[in-house]
């Protein structure tokens, strides 16, 4: 039955259908209607084909970065400096979004990644103060001025 509803209704269907016979072979095993639950007996459905991980290359990341600098929208919503920092920094976009200059160790040359912008139901973005493992919490050498975005560079002086 399960096989039938996957081909003519698609796998979620089926899914869903396994899980609500699942709960009612259980209400029948615990009023000792049945010896154990057929539905746990099934083989697992089918699992969705990985999907291909994209390898940026320095061609591909010029051409984005080509293609970014020539679009409008893309500075309106500075996703110029955020690409630019992200391929230079290499951290999660929530940890590049929740940096600000008290990380910044210019003499050092250093940036101390400590957080992470998470939302919150109800409230919005806010800034997490710790990353998403205790090994996310870490100190960085950027690649020299990259870190830096051009618009902003007058503000770290």
């Amino acid at each position: 039955m399960i096989r039938e509803i996957r081909e003519r209704r698609g796998p979620e269907r089926a899914r869903h259908s396994k899980i609500v016979l699942s709960g009612i072979f259980g209400v029948a095993v615990r009023h000792d209607a049945l010896d154990a639950n057929p539905v746990r007996e099934l083989s697992r459905s089918r699992k969705k084909k990985p999907q291909l991980a994209v390898e940026l290359t320095d061609e591909s990341v010029a051409g984005l970065r080509e293609h970014l600098y020539a679009s409008p929208d893309a500075h309106k919503h500075d996703l110029v400096d955020l690409v630019d920092a992200l391929s230079g920094l290499g951290c999660r976009i929530g940890e590049l979004l929740a940096l600000d200059w008290t990380k910044v160790d210019a003499e050092a040359g250093t940036l101390r990644i400590e957080g992470t912008v998470i939302r919150v139901p109800g409230e919005g973005l806010i800034v997490q103060p710790h990353t998403k493992s205790k090994a996310g919490m870490r100190t960085i050498h950027p690649p020299g001025a990259g870190l830096v975005p051009a618009s902003a560079r007058w503000r770290a002086r």
